[in-house]
């Protein structure tokens, strides 16, 4: 059952680097090297055969650093949910507020622009009805 659990969060630390069905055979073999040598020290005696004892006992160890390497992944991100959460939603919140901003922006901009077309058309009104008024004046 712990191999079991170890192998998840070995395979959930490993999917954040390479393809998921890859870092499953990867996983797979991790654990199965980890139980063989394992099952390995168990059988083999100290003092009967030094150097297949050491040599075991150094590919079970860095088979389990890598395991630990890639389980961290795993633990890091349920130890610091809450973190990654809060700090995803202040990204959010500056992205939206730059988005805003940049909007109030455009929006004052497009507000001129119709301003001043607005006056030009309210001058232009002026003059228009000026001239009509003249143009009755002096018909009359």
């Amino acid at each position: 059952m712990l191999s079991v659990a170890s192998g998840f969060t070995t395979y959930y630390g490993l999917s954040h680097f390479i393809l998921p069905w890859i870092a499953l055979i990867i996983t797979i073999a991790i654990q199965s090297i980890i139980v063989i040598c394992s099952l390995e020290v168990a059988g083999i005696h100290w003092k009967a055969n030094r150097l297949r004892y050491l040599s075991v006992w150094c590919l079970c160890w860095s088979l389990s650093q890598h395991q630990l390497l890639f389980s961290y992944f795993k633990f890091y991100e349920v130890s610091q949910s809450e973190t990654i959460r809060i700090s995803r939603i202040n990204e959010v919140r500056k992205d939206v507020d730059t988005y805003l901003a940049a909007i109030l922006i455009t929006k004052g901009d497009i507000l001129k622009q119709q301003n001043s077309e607005l006056e030009k058309a309210t001058t232009d009104v002026t003059q228009a009805l000026f001239r009509n008024a003249c143009n009755k004046f002096r018909s009359e």
